[in-house]
């Protein structure tokens, strides 16, 4: 026999076999860390082509769920040393981090001394739930100076309307009926109707402590298909104009059936001069409530000109809706 022969390990040595052994689950794992990720990875990489077409836009809205996939996928690559792999999802996992990073960075901007504060809760109330008594409950609790209330009818109405003095409102029978109630005067109002659909939204001047501010209430159409995509880009666009040329402190509130990733809520918020309200409280997903806090996102917004400082953003407690309340506390400047 040649004597080079006889160190070589046999077919059935267990030292090979366990070693490919560990290739092929080395494999499998790979492989099934890929399966997991291609999704999460696929939908974020097409949400930058959200301005161009709804499916890429409603991808948008899971930023917070995609970096909770990829970041264990980034830790599985490194741990296989699948270096490209992890350079992949580890660059999604971090433009998703920054993209989280205004709204947790820095302490929200203090108001002035003894400056008065102005409480802002906005409700969709689910037309269809019909939970009056949770929805008063919360809001006599809250202590409001406004209210905006979102699919809202007749019937809704008349059980909420002796919890504010003064109203600005227009009930509609769809999911589209919407109000502002105030504690303080009303000096002026107006709505702004989207000409396609004719959705409404409210403009309510109000007096509060000698300052004039201005609340605009709106709850365009969901993007759930092509031409409701255009419709609440529209009327969001319409609403920015409007805005813009207001003069004094603005919060425009609702379900805006958005969320911060869009290109569209970069668009409004451009247009209009508004801040985002969460910026250093938090990301604050409202809907849906049937899910647990970290598969929600986050619809329900409250924007704030410049003139408006925001002291305090959090949300309710479920009031039997599909979205959580939103309650910020705000002065005036």
């Amino acid at each position: 026999m040649n004597p080079s022969y006889q160190n070589l390990p046999s077919p059935r040595d267990p030292g090979r076999v366990l070693s490919r052994l560990g290739l092929f689950l080395r494999a499998v794992v790979f492989l099934c860390t890929w399966v997991v990720c291609i999704v999460p990875v696929t939908l974020f990489v097409s949400s930058y082509l959200g301005r161009y077409f709804y499916t890429f836009d409603l991808a948008c809205h899971f930023r917070v769920q995609y970096v909770a996939i990829l970041t264990p996928g980034t830790l599985a690559f490194l741990c296989l040393r699948r270096w490209a792999s992890a350079a992949v999802t580890g660059l999604l996992v971090l433009i998703g981090l920054m993209s989280f990073a205004p709204f947790y960075h820095g302490n929200p901007e203090l108001p002035p001394p003894r400056a008065p504060v102005c409480r802002i809760v906005s409700v969709n109330a689910h037309k269809g739930g019909r939970t009056y008594r949770q929805v008063r409950s919360f809001l006599r609790s809250a202590s409001p100076t406004v209210i905006v209330l979102e699919e809202v009818d007749a019937e809704w109405m008349d059980r909420l309307l002796d919890l504010m003095p003064y109203w600005v409102k227009e009930p509609r029978s769809n999911d589209f009926g919407i109000a502002i109630g105030s504690a303080v005067p009303v000096l002026g109002s107006r709505r702004i109707k989207e000409p396609a659909t004719d959705i409404p939204s409210l403009v309510a001047h109000l007096s509060f402590h000698g300052k004039v501010f201005t609340v605009v209430g709106a709850h365009p159409p969901p993007p759930m298909d092509h031409r409701r995509w255009q419709a609440r880009n529209r009327q969001l666009e319409q609403i920015a104009k409007t805005i813009k040329e207001m003069d004094g402190p603005v919060l425009l509130a609702g379900d805006l059936n958005i969320t911060p990733w869009s290109p569209f809520f970069s668009d409004l918020l451009k247009q209009s001069g508004l801040g985002d309200s969460r910026l250093h409280n938090g990301l604050q997903p409202s809907w849906p409530t049937v899910l647990p806090p970290c598969l929600r996102i986050p619809l329900d917004h409250c924007l704030v000109s410049p003139e408006v400082t925001v002291i305090r953003r959090r949300l309710g407690p479920y009031v039997g809706s599909d979205h959580l309340p939103v309650i910020v506390d705000v002065s005036l400047r």
